[in-house]
């Protein structure tokens, strides 16, 4: 047997080392035992039972390479599979309770954590918020709560069942209405994303959320007949105390200033102090006309020829016109003048008849002959009417595309002119009428001039 001649300090290297080592029987044959660098006796238990007394103020430590629980119900392990069964034995997986959720209980990314409890033991989990707290855009967490897309066929689910939602492709979860009897309904909604509401009876209450916005879009309104409808019945329905109806507004404009901005678009009437509307041919007295801008009030009268009606004094009546559409009117002055030499007729021994005089002097007023010439519009002055000692009176018309310069005399220029006729403009010689030369100047070759004279 060797003996050794010096000591050996604890971890020094075995080369050369005297002394006695110690084996073990495994049965067969002998073993030698397995000691750690920090000289700790490693175990290997196939089978039974290892007892591990620790002495007291001391720590006991224990590395086990590998464990195998068992499956048993007293064993840590249990089999995947298995149906659990009463005083079956596991590790309590322990959290930490966290009321708040402000405090940081895990310090370290990435590091082994606690998971959080609250005091019933509930975990919480990312998504977790206090009710009525604060949530912060992109820090705070969201859980992702998912459907299942189910257009054409939706299984049914059962009835106090867990089910998935259903969601459309575009993953828009769907929704139904319940109604009266029970029964689940769709909403119709438009492609403007307006809800139809189709109301067969009874009332609808629409409740507006206070600093909000109500918008309700109807489709069809049927306003009823009666007395309190706003719906009245055309030509049958007589006028009653008590009518509804919805007052018509408009906006008072004094100026005429403008108030509807935009043409095409809907607009507001306007009205003076008194209420009264204003129409297109509203003026104010003695204000500028503008040609073809300014509004026009189109008067008509009535054509009476032969059998003229008569209206009773202080009556009103439309106005008498030819059926040429001309306005008949009478003359003050020769009225007077006839009754004055009838009188002077009658009382003197004239030899001719009183009659004869008031012919003669109907015969100065009386149209007799009339000619209208179609005249082509031209850039250059030209005559319109020639001299005529019998005319009576003369029109012209503008049916051109321009501007039309007319002068009762020769040589009618854009500054040397009577009357400055636009597009489409009505012009009629003034009483005593001019029986000279008539020139005009256009301002296009589109178009006719049409002159009347009368004789």
């Amino acid at each position: 047997m060797a003996t050794y001649t010096s000591q050996y300090a604890d971890g020094t290297s075995n080369a050369g080392a005297l002394g006695n080592l110690a084996l073990g029987d495994d049965g067969t044959n002998l073993q030698s035992l397995l000691v750690s660098s920090a000289g700790r006796l490693s175990i290997d238990v196939n089978s039974g039972t290892v007892t591990v007394t620790q002495a007291t103020g001391t720590n006991l430590h224990a590395v086990l390479d590998a464990l195998t629980p068992g499956v048993a119900a007293a064993n840590l392990g249990k089999q995947h599979d298995v149906a659990a069964a009463a005083a079956d034995v596991g590790i309590a997986a322990l959290g930490i309770r966290n009321d708040a959720l402000s405090s940081t209980i895990n310090n370290t990314n990435l590091a082994y954590g606690s998971f959080a409890v609250d005091a019933a033991g509930r975990v919480w989990i990312a998504g977790s918020a206090l009710d009525n707290t604060s949530w912060t855009q992109g820090s705070s967490r969201d859980v992702i709560i998912a459907g299942v897309f189910d257009d054409t066929a939706p299984v049914i689910a059962l009835e106090d069942k867990i089910s998935t939602f259903r969601i459309s492709s575009r993953r828009e979860l769907y929704t139904q209405l319940r109604d009266a009897a029970g029964g689940e309904r769709g909403a119709n909604v438009t492609a403007a994303n307006e809800l139809l509401v189709n109301v067969n009876g009874g009332t609808v209450a629409v409740t507006q959320g206070t600093g909000t916005a109500l918008h309700a879009v109807i489709d069809a309104l049927v306003p009823g007949v009666n007395t309190t409808s706003l719906g009245k019945a055309v030509q049958t329905g007589l006028y009653a105390s008590g009518d509804t109806g919805v007052l018509a507004l408009a906006v008072r404009n004094d100026a005429l200033a403008t108030i509807n901005s935009t043409n095409l678009n809907y607009g507001a009437l306007a009205v003076d102090a008194a209420g009264r509307i204003a129409v297109t041919a509203s003026q104010f007295d003695d204000a500028v006309f503008t040609p073809e801008v300014s509004g026009l009030t189109v008067v008509g009268g009535v054509a009476f020829e032969t059998a003229p009606d008569m209206v009773g004094e202080s009556d009103a009546g439309a106005l008498r016109m030819s059926r040429r559409r001309e306005l008949y009117t009478r003359s003050e002055v020769i009225e007077t003048l006839l009754k004055n030499l009838n009188d002077m007729i009658e009382l003197s021994s004239l030899p001719f008849a009183a009659q004869d005089i008031k012919n003669m002097l109907l015969g100065l007023s009386i149209t007799t002959s009339v000619v209208t010439t179609t005249i082509p519009a031209q850039s250059v002055n030209i005559t319109l009417l020639r001299p005529n000692a019998s005319r009576r009176t003369a029109s012209i018309v503008n049916d051109s595309t321009g501007t039309l310069y007319v002068k009762c005399g020769a040589g009618a220029t854009t500054t040397s002119y009577t009357v400055k006729m636009p597009i489409g403009s009505y012009f009629e010689l003034p009483q005593p009428p001019w029986i000279g030369q008539v020139d005009a100047l256009g301002t296009t070759t589109v178009g006719n001039y049409l002159v009347t004279e009368y004789a």
